[in-house]
């Protein structure tokens, strides 16, 4: 359905609200992407708003990729979800992302094989 580096915006039924998630594996995981916070997590990765088309600017012109869970969403689930691709990101924020990734100690090697088995096919 998504593939690897596919921006994708679909209801998220925790938040009550739509909000956009970067598909980094073709069977079915994501990480969200958020508008900046006085909080950081240590598994964010900071972008200017232009790496990730299809989604509005921030204020501030930078967005948050979340590296610090990666989501898996079942066929039936997604499907509830009613998911929409808005963009896709270059080859350049896939590499970005994975180098962010292998060096992340928030992640296990089990949590980052996903990440970096999809978006290692896009960079």
């Amino acid at each position: 359905m998504f593939q690897p580096g596919d921006i994708v915006e679909f209801d998220n039924l925790i938040a009550g609200k739509r909000k956009w998630h970067l598909c980094v594996n073709a069977d079915r995981w994501f990480l969200n992407l958020n508008s900046p916070k006085d909080r950081a997590y240590p598994g964010d990765l900071e972008v200017d708003c232009a790496a990730l088309p299809g989604i509005p600017a921030t204020v501030s012109g930078k967005s948050i990729i979340s590296c610090n869970m990666v989501l898996r969403m079942p066929d039936e689930k997604l499907g509830r979800c009613r998911p929409q691709k808005v963009g896709t990101v270059s080859v350049a924020t896939a590499q970005d992302i994975t180098a962010h990734v292998r060096g992340l100690r928030v992640l296990s090697v089990i949590e980052k094989k996903p990440i970096l088995d999809g978006l290692g096919g896009v960079a």
